[in-house]
């Protein structure tokens, strides 16, 4: 049951960035392969650097779980585009409730792949002994297919410049390990680690949470905000 649970969570995650990635692609005007390619760098690209740091054959590689989650991101990239492409100009006319909704993907996103990261570094490197690395590596997984999507697409990655993107996928990474350390049910502990990761980049997009920057007046002239 909890290998169920853990896999719905996955596939939940890998739908959110998927959407999410396609958006994204979308609005820098891509063509089909580009929005499959940026829809799966931001589901996988996390994974894959992560499995590869801690020196195991990439999950994606050798778990036919993995081949379905593949899958299914290109039929979520597929379904996104085929929607935006029907809809025409009337999706960009609805730029500014596509970018909430594209918010609260990647936040779901996000959280899901801090937590799940989290689970997938503890089993493979222990519990209570290697917090640094499992908090490290969770981190990579929610943040590095997002990161490498924008550089791909000629932007400054999100994650250094707003919302307290990589500190949200640390605080729900963190309550997942502590949690995991005081023996609570995985399950339970995942979704504790998601909605504190969901919950803050929620807020810090409503109330426009950002860490200091040196030069705050400074426009921004590079990207627009998602």
């Amino acid at each position: 049951m909890t290998e169920i649970l853990l896999n719905v969570i996955s596939a939940v995650g890998v739908i959110a960035f998927s959407v999410a990635g396609a958006i994204v692609a979308i609005d820098h005007g891509v063509d089909l392969f580009g929005v499959l390619l940026m829809a799966g760098l931001t589901s996988f690209a996390g994974g894959l650097t992560r499995d590869v740091i801690m020196d195991i054959t990439p999950h994606l590689f050798v778990d036919r779980f993995y081949f379905l989650l593949a899958g299914i991101s290109c039929a979520t990239a597929l379904a996104v585009f085929s929607v935006a492409r029907g809809l025409g100009q009337r999706f960009r006319q609805k730029e500014a409730t596509i970018e909430r909704i594209n918010n609260v993907f990647d936040a779901l996103g996000l959280a899901v792949f801090a937590t799940t990261g989290a689970d997938v570094a503890m089993r493979t490197l222990g519990d209570a002994e290697n917090a640094f690395s499992v908090l490290t590596l969770s981190v990579l997984t929610a943040i590095g297919g997002g990161m490498l999507r924008d550089v791909c697409l000629g932007e400054i990655p999100f994650v250094l410049k707003k919302r307290i993107y990589a500190v949200a996928a640390l605080a729900g990474a963190a309550t997942f390990y502590v949690l995991r350390v005081l023996a609570v049910y995985t399950p339970l502990a995942m979704l504790c680690g998601i909605f504190v990761t969901f919950a803050l980049r929620l807020l810090a997009t409503i109330f426009r949470w950002n860490l200091p920057k040196a030069f705050p007046d400074k426009p921004e002239t590079e990207n627009k905000e998602k």
